[in-house]
């Protein structure tokens, strides 16, 4: 649906799928398993959490865009730790105790 999409909240073990929905081009859910959410947006399989939302606005900003949406529904799918890209690599997380 034109207007709407889903943040799919990568575990820490899903490196490759970050990977192959950074390369550029159209096919990039062929690489990667997924359903369509109950609101008609794509799941990835193993993401530890989908955030349902509908598009507000969209900003220039420099040389990217900026977008902002509001939140419909979030879903809890697996508690884990997440996937973090932070100074040009993964990074893991620790539970505290």
């Amino acid at each position: 649906a034109v207007g709407r999409f889903r943040v799919n909240v990568l575990n820490a073990s899903q490196a490759e799928v970050s990977t192959a929905m950074a390369r550029s081009g159209s096919a990039k859910f062929q690489a990667v398993e997924w359903t369509w959410s109950a609101r008609g947006n794509p799941a990835v399989t193993g993401a530890l959490l989908g955030v349902e939302c509908v598009l507000d606005r969209v900003l220039a900003a420099g040389d990217h865009v900026l977008v902002t949406a509001r939140v419909e529904e979030m879903d809890v799918v697996a508690p884990d730790l997440p996937l973090v890209w932070f100074q040009r690599g993964y990074r893991t997380l620790e539970r505290q105790a």
